[in-house]
């Protein structure tokens, strides 16, 4: 063997046996573990072992968890994880005697999956330090908005999808039905180049915590819900959700057989009505879009009825949740009218949807007469679209 064909033998094990040490070096605050299958149950199993490992790791005390305060965060791991993502072990892959697994794979020696989980490193940091209480173990009473913003990314065969604008309109108006079912309004980005930029480019959207809180500064929403949901192979639905309201921060990971069902499921879960527990304002990001001005947003009723039995009105001028709540509390007043919900928002404007069809007579007739509105024509967006509505007034406050 040549002297170069030593050397490089020689590097190739060198690189091989640093590579552990590279990694945890660049991040001691992501770890991976076998897990025998995607279960909710190896999951939860998969974020206290990871994240005991994270806390011996960035502490170098081993009698940190003998605290109790330690013991009761490591019992609510997934509060502290940001991120985590699944891989299949590539054909003949020997797990690394140093990747920890859950009790299952220990038992069974199988592992069909590898979980990368990443934690929070401020609030990792607050664990050690035993100020775990005041952020992690508090718990505050239930925010309450009637209205969000939501931003859903779903990943299909290799395709990301950002729902809003005119991308996935069935699936908005599915998620509008179940989450009027709760008494919320669901408001969709206009998904547009701006957004998607936002999200970090069309070949890498995000909903991550601070990607999302960014993105939604051009609204003005009382709350925010993210998911990212993805096709599982072979079957079924996969969705991390997040919801962003006030000062309060809570996620959760779903699974179901299928796309709707799992809609259902994270859009229930992310009702007001939940108990959530209480992150510094800090780890928001400082921003003004989930704030106190959910206490402005009206209260809107829902009936998914068939869409031929509605009309659609176009608002323009519509620029912050006060002028939001006051249109639909306006519309809403109007005598005939059976439900009112908002469908879309877009460029600084909604459209508002009107149950029973036969009350658009009645209802265009009293906006006329309110000073502030006059009606105009169907309005022509900078794509060159025209939104599908029967009637259009201009907003001025």
């Amino acid at each position: 063997m040549s002297l170069r064909a030593n050397i490089a033998s020689v590097l190739m094990g060198l690189s091989l046996l640093l590579a552990p040490l590279w990694a945890l070096a660049q991040d001691g605050y992501t770890v991976e573990v076998a897990v025998a299958d995607r279960s909710p149950a190896e999951q939860d199993a998969a974020y206290r072992i990871a994240m005991r490992r994270v806390l011996l790791d960035n502490a170098g005390d081993k009698t940190l968890l003998s605290r109790t305060d330690v013991r009761n965060a490591l019992a609510r791991a997934k509060n502290y994880v940001v991120q985590f993502s699944y891989r299949a072990p590539a054909a003949g892959e020997v797990i690394s005697a140093t990747t920890p697994v859950t009790d299952r794979v220990q038992n069974t020696g199988e592992a069909t999956q590898i979980i990368k989980v990443r934690f929070d490193r401020d609030r990792i940091s607050q664990v050690i330090e035993g100020q775990a209480q005041s952020t992690a173990t508090e718990v505050s009473p239930a925010v309450s908005f009637r209205s969000a913003l939501a931003w859903l990314v779903i990943r299909d065969g290799g395709n990301d999808l950002l729902i809003g604008g005119s991308s996935g309109g069935k699936v908005m108006q599915r998620a509008r039905e179940i989450a009027g079912g709760s008494g919320i309004v669901l408001l969709f980005p206009a998904a547009d180049t701006a957004d998607i930029n936002s999200l970090g480019g069309s070949e890498q959207l995000s909903v991550e915590q601070d990607v999302v809180l960014n993105a939604s500064l051009r609204y003005t929403t009382p709350a925010i819900v993210s998911a990212d949901i993805r096709r599982l192979q072979p079957v079924g639905w996969q969705g991390n959700w997040l919801r962003i309201a006030g000062d309060q921060l809570i996620s959760e990971t779903f699974e179901a057989s299928t796309l709707d069902e799992l809609l259902q499921m994270g859009l229930t879960w992310m009702a007001p009505s939940r108990t959530t527990s209480s992150v510094a304002a800090s780890s928001l990001g400082g921003s003004s879009v989930a704030n106190s001005a959910a206490n402005t947003a009206a209260t809107t009723s829902f009936s998914p009825a068939p869409l031929a039995s509605e009309s659609t009105i176009y608002f323009s001028g519509v620029e912050s949740i006060t002028d939001y709540a006051a249109l639909l509390e306006l519309v809403r007043g109007i005598e005939g009218t059976r439900s009112v919900y908002t469908k879309e928002v877009r460029d600084r404007g909604i459209v508002i949807a009107v149950q029973p069809r036969s009350a658009l007579a009645q209802v265009r007739a009293r906006l006329a007469q309110v000073s502030g509105l006059t009606e105009t024509a169907r309005p022509v967006f900078p794509d060159g679209s025209t939104p599908a509505v029967d009637v259009a007034f201009d907003y001025f406050r």
